[in-house]
């Protein structure tokens, strides 16, 4: 099996410092459209997150490795947080219509049997899924 490796790099997106490590083989059989909604979706989340924040520093992390049929995603950014009764609340106007991206995540991972860990560390949104390789 063959990989390709990004050596960490950084970029600036939106005025967001990204960091990128990325190592992964050139195929693997994890469906295409699974990892498009996952990164999609966390992208988005991560990026608005990253937009929100008024002081400091605007940054995102991710890493992406494969290792023995496991898919290690791990993406973090700064943010602001606000809750409300533990739940994080949404900034956007219309609110019904929002936060069905990181229910289908959910909903993807839980159908592929993989695991899912969003946490808060500070001022920072941390998402870690691991997918397997069902071959």
């Amino acid at each position: 099996m063959r990989f390709s490796q990004i050596l960490p790099c950084y970029l600036v997106f939106r005025h967001i410092l990204v960091n990128i490590d990325s190592f992964l083989p050139e195929e693997f059989s994890l469906n295409h459209n699974i990892i498009a909604v996952v990164f999609g979706n966390l992208l988005d989340n991560a990026i608005e997150g990253c937009e929100k924040v008024t002081e400091g520093k605007k940054t995102m992390d991710i890493k992406i490795k494969y290792h023995e049929k496991q898919l290690y995603i791990e993406i973090s950014n700064t943010f602001n947080p606000v809750f409300v009764n533990s739940n994080f609340i949404t900034h956007k106007k219309n609110r019904e219509n929002h936060g069905f991206g990181l229910k289908s995540v959910k909903q993807i991972v839980k159908e592929n049997s993989g695991i899912l860990d969003i946490r808060t560390v500070a001022d920072r949104f941390c998402v870690n899924i691991i997918l397997w390789d069902l071959e």
